[in-house]
């Protein structure tokens, strides 16, 4: 049983004790334990949301048990609770169905082994119980059997509302490396090293000309917002078709130049960056040209 996932052509389980595996694109930990058990309420608060895996069974027979027949296991089911958050109370009534499983109910089954999985948000309670074949709570406690208990707590963070020019949501623009030597342009600060875009990397391109690019950012939280810029040679941005840095340059500035993006609402927007080169030379190691740009929450 538990949660398999495909890797390297194979099917892996997930929650494997040894070597759990994390998702592609979570970030979060496993916790294996065999204390946890069936029928007993538990509480999620880890502050995050987390991933339940239970894997329990029943068995016909066992060290101390009198053998049961086979009917003893069919039909059995294994069902996930979880309350509403802040809740308190243990009636499974105030609580939702989050996952159910059931046997086949063949009668050739000596032991069934069922997995219940579900997520639990911050702050709920969850139960994980067992049924007979006519839905009635297991009555023999002692043929219950807890083969593992896994639960995987995802670490959600909030939106982090920080952009850059070198983000991926620009349609035309690309990291532009300062060219190898210092050229007649003087060198860049870290703030261009680190954010400088251009329209063509490795290329000047022609003198004067007037490139533009558009980004569109999503901006999760209400607020003000700092903006910093920098541009060799001189660069203009737009933020949803207002003006808000003209004719900049400063390329070796350190810290860049900045302003207040001031009651920006949560939602997409759009940025556009325009950046033209200036001087007389065409080769990129001796006049290179970018412009770059950083948002972040005021006050970070």
């Amino acid at each position: 049983m538990t949660t398999k996932i495909r890797s390297d052509g194979e099917w892996i389980s997930m929650e494997d004790t040894i070597t759990p595996v994390i998702p592609t694109g979570f970030d979060g930990s496993w916790t294996h334990t065999v204390t946890k058990q069936e029928g007993q309420f538990y509480t999620n608060t880890t502050g995050n949301l987390i991933y339940v895996s239970a894997t329990l069974g029943v068995r016909t027979s066992g060290p101390g048990l009198v053998t049961k027949s086979t009917q003893f296991t069919a039909g059995a089911s294994l069902w996930g609770y979880v309350s509403p958050p802040g809740s308190t109370s243990t009636n499974l009534a105030d609580y939702f169905e989050v996952g159910r499983v059931r046997d086949n109910g063949t009668n050739q089954a000596e032991n069934v082994v069922l997995n219940a999985r579900f997520f639990v948000p911050h702050n709920c309670k969850y139960i994980v119980k067992f049924y007979d074949n006519d839905l009635n709570e297991w009555s023999e406690p002692s043929y219950k059997v807890i083969y593992q208990w896994s639960e995987f707590e995802l670490n959600l963070t909030t939106p982090a509302n920080t952009f850059n020019s070198t983000g991926p949501n620009s349609n035309n623009f690309n990291r532009a490396l300062k060219a190898p030597s210092s050229g007649a342009d003087g060198v860049w600060s870290q703030f261009m090293k680190d954010n400088a875009v251009w329209h063509e990397p490795g290329n000047a391109l022609v003198l004067e000309q007037t490139y533009s690019t558009t980004y569109t950012i999503d901006i999760t939280a209400y607020g003000d917002y700092t903006l910093e810029y920098a541009a060799d040679n001189v660069g203009n941005i737009s933020f949803d078709g207002t003006n808000v840095a003209s004719n900049f340059g400063g390329l070796a500035k350190n810290p860049p130049n900045s302003t207040t993006l001031s009651s920006v609402t949560a939602g997409t927007h759009t940025i556009v960056a325009t950046i033209s080169n200036s001087g007389t030379n065409t080769s990129w190691n001796d006049n290179p040209a970018g412009i770059a740009w950083k948002i972040t929450p005021a006050g970070t």
